[in-house]
């Protein structure tokens, strides 16, 4: 029971990234193969092997645990940077900067526009960083969860599961709608900051509009 469960377990991971039954199955090899691994009588390791293998395990999981941390606080960072460009780019495409509540530096609306693009692109962008960070902190956990298991299987004498590789797992369709949305929001992002930048100094009448308009001031 135990054995299926944990291929039943390797199915669910991969059907979720978008893999068929039959391309999981091609995967793992010969049935047979993987069945002569299992024994009714493996060869277990030494107790002493046991022991260093579970400390060694211990050590890693906190350093690794220490690395999520700090890899979910960078997702965080992302996620908010996402929002602080799409706030920005709302206020400046709105014209809320004459709000009371609301500070914007002060420029012409037709300005204001361009950088909203602009800060709309890079809002998008952000959204995508986050979405693929996301995807490779999940992977990163399975991998080093499946490395885990299978340590610990090794020193038992018992057989292994095929690794999971650390890189995100996407499926074809959001691989390509994921890929796709990066590069053309990059382009729109290199072309509406050049038009922005022409528009603000053309307005401004000076390459350094935003002393003219007393952004730092």
């Amino acid at each position: 029971m135990d054995i299926t469960e944990e291929f039943r377990q390797h199915f669910d991971f991969k059907l979720a990234d978008g893999y068929s039954e039959q391309e999981i199955a091609a995967k793992l090899g010969d049935p047979k193969t993987i069945a002569e691994q299992y024994g009714s009588s493996p060869a277990k390791g030494s107790g002493g092997e046991r022991a260093l293998t579970v400390s060694l395990l211990a050590v890693g999981d906190l350093f690794f645990g220490m690395l999520c941390l700090l890899l979910y606080a960078f997702e965080v960072v992302i996620a908010a940077t996402a929002v602080t460009f799409g706030a920005l780019s709302v206020c400046l495409i709105g014209d809320l900067g004459r709000l009371e509540f609301v500070t914007l530096p002060q420029m012409p609306y037709s300005c204001a526009i361009a950088l909203g693009v602009v800060s709309t692109t890079l809002c998008v962008l952000s959204v995508v960083g986050a979405i693929y960070f996301s995807g490779f902190l999940r992977q990163l956990i399975r991998s080093y969860c499946r490395f885990h298991k299978n340590a610990l299987s090794a020193a038992a004498g018992r057989g292994k599961l095929p690794s999971i590789p650390a890189h995100p797992q996407f499926s074809q369709k959001k691989r390509r709608a994921l890929r796709w949305t990066a590069l053309v929001f990059t382009i729109l992002f290199a072309v509406s900051s050049l038009v922005g930048y022409g528009l603000c100094a053309a307005m401004a009448g000076s390459a350094e509009f935003w002393h003219v308009w007393g952004w730092f001031v």
